[in-house]
């Protein structure tokens, strides 16, 4: 299918969606178009996005929408756990192989109901914006289809620069963003969305992106809601690393101080970029995602600011046990020991060593190393009869450290505009349950029940959409499955279209969240003593003891 636009004309693709997905209640749309490749910004290095304009030529946007250069060393290690992740090697190879990357100009992708043309009325938009740790994923990665065709809405996937052409001397892939979000905002019509409803959502490097248009003026007037799966960027503060990580690249580009090192960076090769990145030291590859306070894009430093700035409905949670399968398969080989149960020795060893790099002071680097070891035992429950207790509390920590900073943003906004907070605990069958597991030797440990990411397959339908997204040989959802993505993506839509995504608001007396499970809706306190110890521990670890 062909469309006219006002910034020229575009060949788009239909999708077909699972009759599954019918309910008695509501629109669905068993088809959805897709259109890909859509320029929106040109990108000069290391400075803010220009806007692409009108384009002459018919765009073929039936194609994989490009991604920007990144290094897939991460998503290489995706074999060592398949059968425990929704994204196999195989189709992670397979969709790379079938993208392009662009260093030049960003691209974005659209899907609305196929009948948006004749459509009484604009539907509500929402912008996705994809994770990775601001160091690799893309537009090209996700299908809204199911979610157009359940929530009767338009879905914009964007992409944006990341690692150090994102972040090296500002906030350039945030800037990006927002160009994306001025793109929806004067285009979006064209596509039968509503400009003056658009909701923005973003899981892990994205939910930080969210947050930061939260916090920042630069995006007020762009959106309308927000919501966050999984990240809050109080955890980006400027790594002790970073000035090792500077001096490194100086080296690498032969050059003897920081404005050298930009201008040499303005001026290399793709080729170049992507062989630095390979030649990284292990452990600072995280350096560049550091959010820059000076390039106008927040008013201070974003990791201090408690109060959002853009009053907006905010829907934001986070998973039961975020990295719980992932830092077994990617810590290995810094912790000998962590997939088949670490020891109690180990684990002390391990908060020693995080310890030891924030603190100087040997005595009190000690202290602080036994308080958080006895804590860390009893907060988590140590179980001595059970072989991966300390494993298990180890993820479990790590988990918390990184992802239950939600919690905070909810203490600090909740009496100025609404919010809701959510937990996924759901056990997907398939990563424990042989029955439906397939052909992968690997399991999940049984503490993981929802692992980090694992929310993004049922925020996007993917059990309704089978062309895009495969199992592996013999894996298979379950009947609860499949209705509770049905069920998120209602309420991720009705969140779009009113501000609410069906349960009680935040507030600071009771505490309420929701928790999304297979049996339905569950309102639990966060008032529950576990849960404000392990608060107060996370509160610890980025502000430091009270």
């Amino acid at each position: 299918m062909e469309l006219q636009t006002k910034l020229g004309k575009i060949r788009g693709r239909l999708w077909n969606v699972s009759e599954e997905i019918k309910s008695k209640d509501g629109e669905q749309h068993l088809e959805v178009a897709n259109f890909n490749k859509i320029p929106f910004a040109r990108t000069p290095r290391l400075s803010k996005p220009v806007s692409f304009g009108k384009w002459e030529d018919t765009i073929d946007g039936t194609g994989n929408t490009p991604m920007v250069p990144q290094n897939d060393g991460f998503m290489e290690k995706l074999h060592l756990m398949e059968g425990q992740t929704f994204i196999s090697k195989a189709m992670f190879e397979k969709l790379n192989a079938e993208t392009k990357t662009d260093d030049e100009v960003l691209h974005l992708s659209v899907y609305t109901p196929s009948n948006f043309k004749s459509a009484s009325k604009k539907k509500p938009v929402m912008v996705f914006i994809h994770g990775g740790g601001f160091l690799f994923g893309g537009a090209y990665m996700y299908n809204a289809a199911p979610l157009v065709a359940v929530g009767d809405c338009v879905v914009v996937t964007i992409s944006y620069r990341m690692n150090m052409l994102g972040f090296l001397g500002g906030n350039w892939g945030l800037w990006d963003q927002v160009e994306a979000l001025k793109w929806v905002k004067a285009n979006i019509g064209d596509y039968g969305g509503d400009r003056d409803n658009v909701t923005i959502f973003g899981e892990s490097a994205g939910s930080w992106s969210v947050e930061c248009h939260l916090l920042s003026e630069r995006s007020t007037g762009l959106f309308h809601r927000a919501i966050c799966q999984s990240g809050s960027i109080q955890i980006l503060k400027p790594k002790p690393e970073l000035p090792a990580m500077i001096k490194f690249a100086q080296e690498y580009f032969e050059v003897n101080d920081f404005d050298c090192l930009k201008a040499k960076v303005k001026k290399a090769s793709v080729n170049e970029i992507l062989e630095f990145y390979g030649k990284v030291p292990k452990g600072m590859e995280e350096c560049f995602r550091t959010l820059s306070g000076d390039d106008g894009f927040f008013s201070t430093a974003p990791w201090q600011m408690k109060e959002f700035v853009n009053k907006v409905p905010v829907l934001a949670g986070k998973n039961q046990s975020e990295c719980g399968a992932m830092l077994l398969v990617f810590l290995e080989e810094m912790m000998p020991g962590l997939s088949t149960g670490l020891t109690k020795e180990a684990l002390k060893g391990a908060i020693q060593f995080g310890v030891a790099k924030l603190v100087q002071d040997e005595a009190k680097a000690a202290e602080i190393t036994e308080k958080t070891f006895h804590a860390w035992l009893s907060i988590y429950m140590e179980d001595k009869k059970d072989p991966m207790t300390y494993t298990r509390i180890f993820a479990q920590s790590m988990a918390d450290q990184f992802f239950y900073g939600v919690v905070d943003r909810m203490e600090n906004n909740s009496e100025l505009q609404d919010m809701f907070l959510y937990e996924f605990d759901s056990r997907t069958e398939m990563f424990h349950d042989t029955e439906f597991h397939g052909s992968s030797p690997n399991i999940r440990p049984e503490f993981c029940r929802t692992d980090h990411g694992d929310d993004l397959v049922y925020t996007f339908g993917y059990p309704f959409l089978a062309d895009f997204f495969t199992l592996m040989d013999g894996q298979r959802w379950t009947e609860q499955e499949i209705a509770l993505s049905k069920r998120v993506m209602k309420i991720w839509s009705q969140f779009a279209l009113t501000g609410s995504p069906g349960w009680n608001k935040y507030d600071k007396a009771t505490k309420l969240f929701n928790v999304f499970n297979k049996e339905g809706v569950l309102l639990k306190s966060g008032n529950d003593p576990m849960l404000i110890a392990r608060f107060n521990m996370w509160k610890a670890s980025v502000y430091g003891p009270a």
